[in-house]
């Protein structure tokens, strides 16, 4: 099966974990000549799948799918990852007091209870460099970069730009986010949703959606659920 297919499978089964839980995000990467290796599953972010819910500080347990890792979120805030350690990105068996992860290409980026944010892997592009970061409630790992969401609603990032993917710093009002290889999307509190980055197979074409609830970025397309479970 080509390495598309592939892709496509798991940001599918990934979107169905996202849907039935809240908050969850997703993201798919593509291999570079280097193989660099996430998704991106948000990845999958990013191709990452998680959920997270911290009233009180209570932490939903959560996986996130990389290129070649996966990691886990318990819900006492530890975390443990198995798979490519490569570039040291399952080095994480010391984090606590996490609320969610995303897994990126070769990275893996969690975000603590307190608002901020830790990053371990290949930060050759800058997409670790993510220690300065305060008041996020949402993290999202691609490729080669990285995506927090801050609690009012704006988002930073750190990495690659080379498509634009990082352009979004006049983004309001944002509640959700996801991150692939070359383009970012993010959802708005009223169901609207706003993209960035390359756009030649159309990926970026979601102005015009509506009533979207999740989100998920694949190498080359996006996905949203709608409220009334549908998905487009």
């Amino acid at each position: 099966m080509p390495l598309s297919s592939l892709l496509s499978v798991a940001l599918v089964f990934s979107l169905i974990l996202a849907a039935s839980v809240v908050g969850a995000s997703a993201t798919v990467p593509v291999p570079d000549e280097h193989a660099i290796s996430h998704l991106g599953v948000d990845n999958f972010s990013s191709a990452s799948a998680a959920a997270v819910n911290t009233p009180q500080g209570q932490v939903t347990p959560m996986v996130a799918a990389g290129w070649g890792h996966t990691v886990g979120l318990r819900d006492d805030g530890t975390v443990f990852a198995v798979g490519d350690n490569r570039y040291g990105q399952c080095d994480i068996g010391g984090w606590t007091d996490m609320t969610q992860v995303a897994a990126g290409n070769h990275h893996t980026v969690g975000l603590q209870a307190d608002g901020t944010v830790v990053a371990m892997g290949w930060n050759h592009q800058g997409q670790c460099s993510v220690g300065s970061w305060t008041d996020i409630v949402w993290v999202a790992a691609g490729v080669y970069h990285t995506v927090g969401l801050k609690s009012d609603g704006t988002l930073i990032t750190a990495g690659v730009n080379i498509y634009g993917q990082c352009n979004v710093s006049n983004w309001t009002d944002i509640i959700k986010t996801a991150t692939s290889y070359d383009h970012t999307v993010g959802v708005r509190s009223d169901g609207t949703m706003v993209a960035v980055g390359d756009n030649y197979y159309g990926q970026c074409d979601v102005g015009n959606w509506t009533d979207i609830l999740q989100v998920a970025a694949g190498v080359h397309h996006t996905v949203g659920v709608r409220s009334d479970g549908t998905v487009i």
